[in-house]
């Protein structure tokens, strides 16, 4: 697979917003979507289901005849760090195109008075330069699932950099409130990812295989009443 230096994007998303899905599909999956416009103004493809059935769908029939190098899942409007991970419809996507052999990253902006969408873009392109050799020459089962968070940092400062030394944990800190972020704080060596988050840093851990191998739970497949025609 190549990855011309000027690589062509293609958007494939749910035609509705929807939060705590994790990786669930429906059933059956969406065979068919419409054309659509971003906010921005970018074409691409509304997809009736869950965020894993729009990754489906887009290896399925988008790229059916040459699969992506690389699937981004996001960004979303809310941190995925932490506890909130497992259920993250954005990392569920992500972790969908992993599970069929597909490189993927799942970017999210910290909660905020407006999440600052656009601060993360140089992070995430940064780290895709530097793993792009990584990501083409990647051939197996199962790929890897990297969790970009970005804070969003208001009044308090900017993004102090990105971490992405530490694994992925559930715990909070005592005391920590995972949602306030603080970019002025001068606290280092935060002892996890979700505390790196809250003093200001963008963070990035890798999604044990285990969780990219397997669904959430049982209850992740929706059952849909065919369609009848």
């Amino acid at each position: 697979m190549s990855w011309p230096r000027r690589s062509q994007v293609s958007i494939v998303a749910p035609a509705e917003n929807q939060s705590a899905r994790s990786d669930s599909v429906t059933d059956p999956g969406p065979n068919e979507a419409e054309s659509a416009t971003t906010a921005s103004g970018l074409s691409g493809f509304a997809v009736s289901g869950t965020p894993a059935d729009a990754v489906n769908f887009a290896l399925d029939f988008v790229f059916a005849a040459d699969p992506p190098a690389l699937v981004v899942s996001g960004s979303n409007k809310r941190q995925n760090g932490g506890p909130v991970t497992v259920a993250s419809r954005t990392v569920g996507a992500a972790r969908t195109a992993a599970r069929r052999g597909v490189p993927a990253i799942a970017i999210s902006q910290s909660l905020g008075d407006e999440p600052d969408l656009e601060s993360g873009l140089p992070i995430l392109l940064e780290w895709i330069t530097e793993h792009r050799d990584v990501i083409v020459e990647f051939d197996g089962e199962f790929a890897e699932v990297a969790n970009l968070n970005i804070s969003t940092c208001g009044d308090t400062g900017v993004v102090r950099g990105l971490i992405d030394t530490l694994p992925m944990t559930d715990d909070i800190p005592e005391g920590l409130n995972m949602f306030a972020i603080d970019c002025s704080s001068t606290e280092e060596d935060p002892t996890n990812a979700v505390a790196a988050l809250a003093i200001g840093f963008a963070t990035l851990v890798r999604i044990p295989a285990q969780m990219v191998r397997e669904a959430s739970s049982a209850d992740s497949v929706i059952d849909v009443p065919a369609q009848e025609g």
